[in-house]
């Protein structure tokens, strides 16, 4: 039986949460996984304990977290109850060979037998601090320091018996306009090293725990928002494999209006906004039959008061008054707004802006510069590569990216440029003029002071 240091069983923990809800422990259909041994469980499905030591192990990953109708804060600031979280097996190896073959987190759960079979509940904060007394266990028995400060564990390399482990803080966190892109560069990510890196691109928790305490911070206060965003990615972050070193995320772009949190979460993180001219963003939604079911047009039926906010303030209008094209240009706005706003708020060089006309040739310089991971000849190599298909190329639309920039600018209409006129040029400007005065060596020295 699996036990802290102090000798209390880690099985205890299960008994606990059992004790929380009990349905936070059923299984779904686990006789399938061949990854555990149900021989001594004629109905196939796992014990407490088993789902447990399973998550330590670090032997399956989140892939969700439900706060039901409310999360809880707790009478200690930045704690919370009520969450749960939901593991399964990820096949990294999917990602990791073809990151544009499989682009999304999403397209990775789908690639993932044991997330279609196998998946099951825990209580996210208990789990957490059971992973983290493991992780701490795990490092603490295996390495010995010697005299001069090295790692000695019997002539054995140490990273190689400390696993399970957290790769954490993340090594960086990409943040972006929507359109503009980002998959470009989370595969870039993916690709420089797939066997010492992890990427989550657009994955569920985060952007669940960024948004859990609502637009308006209605449910919870911002600190606990921070709090479940810090364990979402403590936990995404451990590895079983003594391989993997560096964890980044890529957040969906609506992220973006929740950086406030990210930051508050994580003050010494290096972080990207990438962005695009505001005519060719647009375009990417908009040029098509049907505008109203456009990604940034669809939430006007009930606008966030930040789009409210906005449209009053810069033009003096109501929301109900703006076509599609103004609605998504808004819609937009916030989204680079925010961005700005927390780069110039912390103005430390953590957050980078970079432009879709600069990819992927700046990437050679966020690596070794922003992130603090050196990239040689074979890792720019790699990176040009996937760089050079289609980012987005599940199954036949795989093909060779072909830039279409000028064509967007050409087909754009008036409408399309006066919306960008009223809500989205002013603030490219602004991205555009700190992109170029920000040096992307300032967030080198926060991302190694963490580790």
């Amino acid at each position: 039986m699996p036990t802290h240091r102090n000798g209390t069983p880690y099985f205890s923990i299960a008994s606990s949460l059992r004790n929380l809800n009990p349905s936070l422990f059923k299984l779904r259909h686990s006789s399938q996984n061949n990854d555990i041994d149900n021989s001594n469980n004629s109905s196939g499905e796992l014990t407490d304990e088993q789902r447990l030591d399973l998550v330590l192990s670090a032997s399956v990953h989140l892939v969700s977290i439900d706060a039901g109708r409310h999360v809880e804060d707790t009478s200690t600031p930045g704690q919370y109850k009520g969450i749960s979280g939901e593991f399964c097996r990820l096949n990294w190896a999917a990602h990791k060979e073809s990151p544009s073959a499989t682009p999304m987190f999403r397209d990775l759960v789908a690639k993932s037998p044991d997330c279609q079979d196998n998946a099951f509940r825990l209580d996210l904060s208990t789990v957490v601090a059971a992973a983290k007394r493991r992780d701490a266990d795990v490092k603490r028995d295996a390495t010995l320091i010697n005299g001069d400060g090295e790692e000695i564990v019997d002539g054995i390399d140490a990273a190689l018996l400390a696993v399970p482990r957290a790769m954490y803080p993340p090594r960086g966190v990409v943040f972006h306009e929507s359109r503009c892109g980002s998959t470009l560069v989370a595969n870039a990510l993916a690709a420089f090293d797939p066997e010492r890196s992890r990427v989550y691109s657009e994955s569920a928790p985060p952007i669940a725990a960024l948004r859990v305490c609502g637009e308006d911070y209605s449910r919870c206060g911002r600190a606990t928002a921070a709090a479940v965003l810090r364990d979402v990615m403590y936990l995404m972050s451990r590895t079983d494999d003594p391989a993997e070193e560096h964890t980044f995320f890529k957040i969906q772009s609506i992220g973006t209006r929740f950086i406030e949190v990210f930051a508050e979460a994580f003050p010494t993180t290096p972080y990207l906004f990438v962005y695009r001219d505001p005519v060719q963003v647009m375009m990417s939604h908009l040029d098509h039959e049907h505008m109203e079911q456009s990604n940034c047009v669809r939430p006007r039926s009930n606008p966030p008061r930040i789009v409210v906010d906005l449209v009053e303030g810069r033009a003096g209008r109501s929301v109900t008054d703006l076509s599609h094209e103004e609605y998504c240009a808004a819609h937009l706005a916030t989204l680079c707004d925010s961005a700005l706003a927390e780069m110039e708020r912390g103005d430390n060089g953590l957050g980078l802006p970079v432009n879709y006309k600069d990819l992927p040739e700046k990437l050679y310089e966020v690596m070794p510069n922003h992130f603090g991971v050196a990239i040689g000849d074979d890792e720019t190599n790699r990176i040009a590569e996937v760089s050079g298909v289609y980012s987005k190329g599940r199954g036949n639309r795989a093909h060779e990216w072909k830039d279409d920039s000028e064509t967007k600018e050409e087909r754009a209409t008036d409408a399309i440029r006066g919306a960008c006129s009223l809500f989205l040029d002013e603030t490219f400007r602004e991205l555009e003029r700190r992109a170029a005065s920000v040096s992307a060596s300032a967030g080198r020295g926060f991302a190694e002071e963490t580790r």
